[in-house]
């Protein structure tokens, strides 16, 4: 790298002396400089000198070798130097055009690496990205809180009709020795029972048969005396109204005189049964009603059976006889009807009707009624 260096040097003061000395013109061109004596080129250079190099390649002969300057290109060396002293031997100067393209020289070896950069700004946002493929399914997240009550939904259609349902069938007061069937309904001893299970000739009041019998209700505790309210003043006496039938069914009663009463099964009579005090059947067994009557003329039917066990039966009005009867026959008679007439009431307002064995004929002690029938004629 040193000798290259002097050379250049060399010939860049040999060129400047040649071009002083009128030598070497001052354009591009070839200059040849032979046998030229050693230490021509001796002399003490001073101050600052200008030298336009022209594109071409220059060969120079320096003594003995031969020394290739690559091309330079056209440009104005500015040299400044203190006064040397250069001694040049004889040479043969050839200066020529460029020259043939020398081959590549071979690769260098790496450097080492540099140290890094500062960081750069801050690069413009790049342009949208095409959308990726839809990625795998994510795990369930937490159950999230319980939201707001939501509004009521619209009313939803009536649903269809449900099937009948079991129905009752009443049977009135419970009767010893009567049949009863399954969802028949009695009342006894103030309380109202079903039957479960059907069977014939009952016996045993309802509240001692579970096995016949359930309790569906029962009568309410007797409520505390109220205060006596204040006599309101008399009404006006209505106009008589139209005749009118009170109708007694047996069962209806409002008490139990004496005897022991019920329902006997009678195919043949109306009704299909009898209202009896069968069993142990006594003179003087009543049943009492209560009947609503105002002062005027009455009849009176009783609808029952005759047969070989019936008594005479009596009827009272408010304590007064109204009505007696034998139903005494050989054999059973079914659906016979005995009237009174021309019974003759005072009072007004409610009484009460009573239905009493008294005595007998050819018969026993067993009345078999139905049905009574008070009417008003007059």
């Amino acid at each position: 790298m040193k000798i290259k260096v002097i050379s250049l040097l060399a010939i860049i003061f040999i060129s400047l002396a040649l071009i002083l000395a009128g030598c070497i013109p001052a354009q591009p061109g070839y200059v040849n400089i032979q046998s030229m004596p050693e230490g021509w080129l001796s002399a003490n250079v001073t101050g600052n000198f200008s030298l336009v190099v022209p594109t071409p390649t220059f060969d120079v002969n320096l003594a003995t070798p031969t020394i290739t300057i690559p091309n330079i290109p056209a440009a104005t060396v500015q040299i400044t130097m203190p006064t040397p002293t250069i001694t040049v031997p004889a040479a043969t100067i050839t200066v020529n055009a460029t020259g043939a393209q020398g081959a590549t020289g071979p690769q260098g070896a790496t450097g080492p690496q540099g140290s890094t950069g500062s960081q750069g700004s801050q690069g413009a946002t790049g342009s949208q990205g095409a959308t990726g493929p839809k990625g795998d399914t994510g795990a369930t997240g937490p159950q999230g809180a319980t939201g707001p009550q939501g509004a009521t939904g619209a009313q939803g259609n009536t649903g269809g009709t449900g099937a009948t349902g079991q129905g009752l069938n009443w049977r009135g007061a419970w009767q010893s020795g009567n049949n009863y069937n399954a969802y028949d309904i009695c009342t006894d001893l103030g309380y109202c029972y079903t039957c479960i299970s059907s069977f014939t000739n009952s016996t045993t009041h309802p509240a001692s048969d579970g096995t016949h019998f359930s309790q569906v209700a029962s009568k309410g505790d007797t409520g505390a005396q109220g205060a006596t309210g204040n006599n309101g003043a008399n009404g006006a006496n209505g106009a008589d109204g139209a005749s009118g039938r009170i109708v007694i069914h047996l069962w209806d009663y409002t008490s139990v005189g004496a005897g022991t009463w019920g329902w006997l099964s009678k195919a043949s009579q109306y009704t299909g049964f009898v209202y009896a005090n069968s069993g142990t059947a006594t003179n003087l067994d009543n049943l009492n009603f209560s009947v609503w009557c105002v002062p005027g003329t009455y009849s009176i039917s009783i609808l029952g059976m005759t047969d070989q066990f019936s008594p005479i039966l009596q009827v009272n009005l408010a304590g007064t006889q109204i009505a007696s009867n034998d139903w005494y026959s050989a054999s059973a008679v079914y659906n016979v009807i005995k009237t009174t007439t021309g019974i003759s009431v005072t009072a007004s307002g409610a009484q009460t009707l009573q239905v009493k064995v008294n005595g007998k004929g050819s018969g026993a002690y067993q009345t078999s009624l139905t049905m009574i029938v008070l009417w008003r004629t007059a």
